[in-house]
């Protein structure tokens, strides 16, 4: 009688932890006379009862198989962090990824999206931006619209490398500019176009990385209203050192630079226009809301622009931050600020050099957030160059 009297409060105390409706005594009975063994023990009174179940999961086995995941669970944000957290591998919002492997890896990789093999991010929003070509003169303020895409071939999936293209025109200072030597009642226009590859860390992977090639194009820019045209590569690596968290480093090589003269106000002069070659640490944060976050740090190149003596900055500091509002829709905002040598004062003003942006961004494949800093497979690793990287 004891043993059964501890069968009985076992079971009950097993439903109440799985939240699912106890048996009643009799059904209890009814259900152990259909699985129990034949095998029968001797009790310590001399009865001769049935063996316990060895697994008793299986009383409840129609009840487990039914339960679903929490309603709370299964709308915007929570649904990818509830999946993450029990390893379903649950994958946007339209997909599944096969082959799932439990428990959850310590990796858990980038979200795959097995419906397409691109992912396209766009945004709109509003510039601001100041460097030497403006000799300390006013900054420049403007709208900027952008796209992004990645693209995985189906053969390379399984190993995260993709391809990446995007592009972004900006247009600034709608009234003109007061210190403009030529053409001050003019806009200015900038292009500027990212092409490279990438590969994303997979499930147990903690690295990842690309490379890029990018193009900067310019119209009316800076004091005396030049067009320069300018080339850098740049180069990621990131090491993961969980869903939340990573660090890595990004590399800038300039490569074409261009000189032009500075326009009739000085005639004969040329002015020297390069990229500024950089190193930048940076740690990567994934927050709970679907938040994505960089912060870095870094060094610029000490040579100035035509290998003229001294240094054109001291250190480099920056932010971005994404926020996705909706599965498709986002905000963001970035800033870079360039330290110059110079101290403060006239020199110091004209080396000063910044970069601020913010604005909303458009994901058609409904793909807004990712679990993990891994980030969504079929979406470009790196984002389209802008003034704060050139």
């Amino acid at each position: 009688m004891k043993a059964k009297t501890l069968r009985l409060g076992l079971m009950l105390a097993i439903a109440a932890f799985w939240q699912v409706p106890p048996l009643t005594a009799g059904e209890f009975i009814e259900r152990q006379r259909e699985t129990a063994t034949e095998t029968v023990v001797e009790s310590d009174a001399g009865e001769m009862l049935e063996r316990p179940l060895e697994n008793v999961s299986a009383v409840f086995e129609d009840s487990v198989e039914s339960s679903e995941v929490p309603e709370i669970m299964t709308v915007g944000l929570f649904r990818n962090m509830y999946s993450a957290a029990v390893g379903n591998c649950y994958d946007g919002y339209s997909c599944l990824r096969e082959n799932c492997e439990l428990p959850r890896p310590e990796i858990s990789g980038c979200a795959s999206d097995c419906c397409d093999n691109m992912g396209i991010v766009g945004s709109f929003g509003s510039n601001a931006f100041k460097g030497i070509s403006d000799s300390g003169a006013e900054s420049n303020f403007g709208l900027v619209g952008s796209i992004n895409a990645g693209f995985v071939p189906e053969r390379w999936s399984d190993r995260g490398i993709g391809f990446q293209a995007g592009g972004s025109y900006g247009i600034y200072d709608f009234s003109g500019r007061t210190q403009s030597v030529d053409e001050n009642s003019s806009v200015q226009e900038q292009f500027f176009l990212t092409f490279g590859a990438f590969r994303r860390a997979q499930a147990c992977d903690r690295l990842q990385g690309g490379i890029v090639y990018d193009i900067m194009a310019n119209d009316n820019w800076g004091t005396y209203s030049n067009e320069p045209f300018l080339t850098q590569w740049r180069v990621q690596g990131e090491y993961l050192l969980s869903d939340a968290n990573s660090f890595g480093i990004t590399i800038v090589r300039r490569d074409h630079g261009d000189d032009q003269l500075v326009g009739p106000a000085i005639p004969g002069a040329t002015a020297i226009f390069r990229p500024v070659s950089q190193a930048n640490l940076f740690f990567h944060h994934r927050w709970s809301n679907g938040a994505d976050s960089y912060f870095w740090v870094g060094l610029p190149d000490k040579q100035r622009p035509g290998d003229a003596p001294g240094s054109l900055g001291q250190r480099i500091l920056g932010t971005s931050f994404h926020v996705p509002v909706t599965e498709t829709m986002g905000v963001y905002t970035t800033g870079t600020y360039m330290r110059p040598s110079s101290g403060p004062g006239a020199a110091g003003a004209a080396e000063e050099t910044w970069n601020i942006g913010m604005g909303l961004t458009w994901f058609p494949g409904r793909n807004s957030e990712s679990p993990s800093v891994a980030g969504n497979c079929n979406m470009p690793y790196m984002p389209v160059a802008n003034n704060g990287n050139f």
